[in-house]
């Protein structure tokens, strides 16, 4: 497999499509990085924009490519090469600094909210997210489950009914710690400790993952031309 090739199996298809669906969600979302509603889409326009005109460069000297003999190809190599990098690097430094940001975040401080118990829905695709909507809040409080159902809880939440008492903790907007008439639910060290560990992994795997492609790059644009390149 020639470098060009297995830059783009490994590095440039993935980080693409993570941050074409990535791009998809904030724009549809009701929240992220970006600000609520699809209306805050000024950085998303930004961004489309510097990847439109960076893929529009790349087809432009492929098509070139194409057209002139067989002896001359080679000097388009590295304008396509860079043009590849260039789309990927930005999505990359997002997703570390996403995570970097997400991480430091689990060790921010807590606040309390109290209030009446009105409804809790159970949402999203598998069913580990819960909406609990309170007499005291506007909307209603996201409590994530991504280790255990019902957090682990002796009682299921759809099982709480109206009016009950409801004490919560909440980190970045998540709920972290749960309590039903005095009675605990959610322990929120439990899951800090939780979201500390995953958010760790994922920032140490993220790193990792951009050295190698900083490497791989540099090999791409300045190393010497495979045997494939010299002989076309």
């Amino acid at each position: 497999m020639s470098p060009r090739a297995s830059f783009l199996v490994w590095w440039g298809l993935p980080i693409l499509c993570v941050g074409l669906g990535a791009g998809i969600a904030a724009f549809l979302g009701e929240g992220g990085m970006f600000g609520r509603g699809p209306g805050q889409i000024g950085p998303l326009m930004v961004g489309a924009g510097y990847f439109a005109a960076v893929a529009a460069l790349a087809l432009i000297f492929r098509i070139r490519q194409s057209q002139v003999a067989f002896r001359d190809r080679d000097r388009f190599d590295k304008p396509v090469e860079l043009a590849m990098v260039a789309l990927c690097a930005p999505i990359l430094a997002a997703g570390v600094w996403v995570a970097t940001k997400s991480a430091v975040g689990n060790l921010a401080p807590v606040r309390t909210i109290s209030g009446k118990l009105e409804s809790v829905d159970q949402i999203g695709a598998f069913g580990r997210t819960y909406a609990i909507d309170l007499d005291t809040t506007a909307t209603p409080l996201m409590l994530e489950c991504r280790f255990k159902r019902n957090c682990g809880s002796p009682t299921p939440f759809l099982q709480l009914q109206p009016g009950t008492q409801i004490q919560t903790q909440l980190l970045q907007g998540k709920v972290l710690g749960l309590w039903a008439d005095g009675r605990t639910l959610v322990e929120p060290r439990r899951q800090r400790a939780g979201r500390l560990a995953l958010g760790a992994a994922i920032l140490v795997a993220l790193i990792a993952y951009a050295l190698s492609f900083a490497v791989v790059s540099v090999r791409l644009l300045f190393g010497p031309q495979d045997t494939e390149r010299r002989l076309a």
